[in-house]
């Protein structure tokens, strides 16, 4: 074999590695979301009707289950955020291997208008949005912020209503407390230095 045939066995070997990768990575994503929305939707559908504001029980389970979530979703998060930093540097792969194929194409076609795939239909932060990496990322982020929200109405409600005992009302802030600092590893995590 000579060293030519090795630089494409090479480069043939790292173009399946990359495009395999992508597509774990899209599978993976679209399951960790349907697997997302299924707890969230199923827990609200469980316990949202049983569950009463105005009293101490229901202000505890509210937020030990507005934590979880959060927790919940702040991990899939991180770890969505993560496979897209991945997925782009496997992109990067197989667009530069693309463009050096195309610029002699060993192939009985000339595929060279076809470097890239089609961008979003809008460019910048908004436009990438329309897009399965991004919009994953953010639904996951909002829910995140939403049920730190959610713990922040438990405990503005234990707070404001009487007949909510000073330990309910006491484990309410501290899983606030909590939540906050969730979102806000979140945010320092993921934020580029």
């Amino acid at each position: 074999m000579t060293s030519d045939d090795l630089g494409w066995a090479h480069t043939r070997a790292e173009w399946e590695q990359a495009w395999n990768q992508v597509r774990h990575f899209e599978t993976m994503r679209g399951q960790w979301l349907g697997f997302f929305f299924t707890v969230v939707l199923g827990v609200t559908a469980i316990a949202g009707p049983k569950l009463d504001a105005s009293n101490s029980k229901s202000v505890l389970v509210i937020a030990l289950l507005a934590l979880i979530l959060e927790l919940w979703s702040a991990a899939l998060y991180l770890a969505v955020a993560r496979l897209n930093e991945v997925q782009r540097y496997n992109d990067q792969i197989i667009f530069a291997i693309r463009e050096a194929t195309m610029s002699s194409p060993p192939a009985a076609v000339d595929l060279a208008r076809y470097t890239y795939p089609p961008g979003p239909p809008r460019r910048g932060r908004l436009g990438a949005l329309a897009s399965t990496k991004k919009a994953s990322e953010l639904v996951l982020l909002v829910g995140v912020f939403l049920f730190t929200a959610a713990l922040l109405g438990d405990v503005t409600r234990a707070a404001t209503f009487s007949r909510i005992s000073d330990a309910a009302l006491a484990v309410s802030a501290l899983a606030c407390g909590i939540g906050v600092c969730i979102a806000g590893f979140c945010v320092w995590a993921r934020r580029t230095s």
